[in-house]
């Protein structure tokens, strides 16, 4: 038996590489995956470097382990910032639950540290930007394996 590959069949099993190999497909970052785990990010002139491990506790609350928050610079001044959000059930878009702030500079060490949240309606994802001067990284984040929906 012989399979005709058409030019949507193409398109849709590219989309799913695309997503499976954690490329960007559209313009918007693919989720790491449904599971705890790491997900980092850097600012889009390089100048700041972040990560956290997101543990999912239960369908209504995260843990944001470890955040390590770096200001790379050679002596800009500039503060470097993690920024860590939410998506819930029913929501539109991300909603920011907390930040933190690398303030010491470029000789300071980098910032650690370990937060939480809980919602009383079902977090879907959970993620991070990491900001400096020259903006703010896409999103990254990971769903919720808790999650029902």
């Amino acid at each position: 038996m012989m399979t005709t590959v058409t030019r949507r069949n193409a398109v849709v099993r590219a989309g799913m590489a695309a997503a499976a190999s954690g490329l960007t497909l559209l313009g918007m970052a693919v989720p790491a995956s449904a599971v705890d785990g790491w997900v980092s990010a850097e600012s889009p002139n390089g100048q700041a470097y972040g990560k956290t491990y997101l543990n999912f506790t239960s369908s209504t609350m995260v843990r944001f382990d470890d955040i390590y928050l770096n200001d790379r610079c050679p002596g800009d001044d500039v503060r470097a910032r993690i920024e860590l959000y939410i998506r819930r059930t029913g929501d539109t878009g991300w909603q920011k639950v907390g930040e933190r702030e690398d303030i010491g500079g470029c000789g300071s060490d980098p910032l650690r540290d370990s937060t939480y949240f809980s919602s009383t309606l079902e977090i879907d994802d959970a993620g991070i930007k990491v900001c400096s001067k020259g903006g703010c990284s896409p999103m990254q984040w990971n769903d919720n394996p808790h999650w029902v929906g």
